[in-house]
Order: C-alpha cells, then sequence, then structure tokens
C-alpha cells in the first residue's frame, strides 16, 4: 500500500509539473489564503479544485484539465485555477476547506467571484463533457451544491 501511495503521488506532481509547462490553465498550488489570492487576481475569478494525493480521482483531474474543452472555459470565464492539496491535511488547502465547511476532497471545487461572492460544488469526473457541466454550473450559478457544505464557516 505505501508504495501505491508513493506511485500516486509521484504521478500526481509529475503530471501538475508537466501541466504547468505551456498550458494556458497551468496548475497552480494553493500556497496562501483565497483572501489573498483573490487580491492579486483582481478582476478575475478564482476557481480552487481541493484534492488529495491518496486520491484516484486527483490523477484523472489533472489530465482533464488538460482538456481544451476545459481549457477553453476556463478561459472564457476569467478564471484564474488553483489545486489546494489536501493530502496531510494542513496549508492554505485544509485552512480553506474548513473555513468554507467543505467536508472531503475528493474534487471539491470552490470558486471566489471578483464580487466576493462563493461558489461551492462536487465536480463530476466520469466524462470531459460531465465536467464542463459541472464546472460551467459552479462558474455560473456559483451555487453551493455540496451536501455537506455548511453556509457559514465553522467555530
Amino acid at each position: 500500500m505505501v508504495h501505491r501511495v508513493r506511485f500516486v503521488a509521484a504521478i500526481s506532481a509529475v503530471l501538475c509539473a508537466t501541466s504547468a509547462l505551456g498550458s494556458d490553465t497551468a496548475t497552480v498550488p494553493l500556497l496562501e489564503p483565497l483572501e489573498e489570492v483573490a487580491k492579486k487576481q483582481q478582476g478575475k475569478s478564482v476557481l480552487v479544485i481541493f484534492t488529495a494525493r491518496w486520491d484516484a480521482s486527483d490523477v484523472m483531474l489533472r489530465k482533464l484539465m488538460e482538456d481544451e474543452t476545459v481549457k477553453a472555459v476556463l478561459h472564457s470565464h476569467e478564471v484564474a485555477f488553483y489545486m489546494a492539496d489536501c493530502t496531510v491535511g494542513a496549508g492554505a488547502g485544509a485552512t480553506e476547506m474548513r473555513r468554507h465547511g467543505i467536508k472531503a476532497t475528493p474534487i471539491s471545487a470552490l470558486v471566489r467571484r471578483p464580487d466576493g461572492a462563493i461558489g461551492i460544488k462536487r465536480l463530476v469526473l466520469t466524462s470531459v463533457d460531465t465536467f464542463v457541466a459541472s464546472l460551467r454550473s459552479l462558474l455560473e450559478k456559483g451555487e453551493k451544491a455540496l451536501p455537506d457544505a455548511k453556509d457559514k464557516a465553522p467555530k
């Protein structure tokens, strides 16, 4: 099991590094609070997808992010895209998950619009089409659709 975890972590690291090279939607790790990121991305929506290296969907997500249709959706919505690795339950990603009441990493996503509105949704990864549909729904409607998400931050 340890070797499998290391293998998945290695694959994730390679995919993350290669996706940042020559891509319109480079995978950028979330290393600081969402509010700080939003200030730097003035005028853009900030999309954060929470993942964990132990989850197979992390690898699948990284491949989907390289699809031209996905890139076009992110570009048309003027989105700054960040990945929050919550494998160890610490850091900026884990803090933002707790702050927004998100209880599960497997492909939970949060979008912060330029006006400060927050949308939360679990993205569907079964195909490029379903992923794009769930991504568009989050970006356009900004819905809070996670059954385990709370509207207020935990105390």
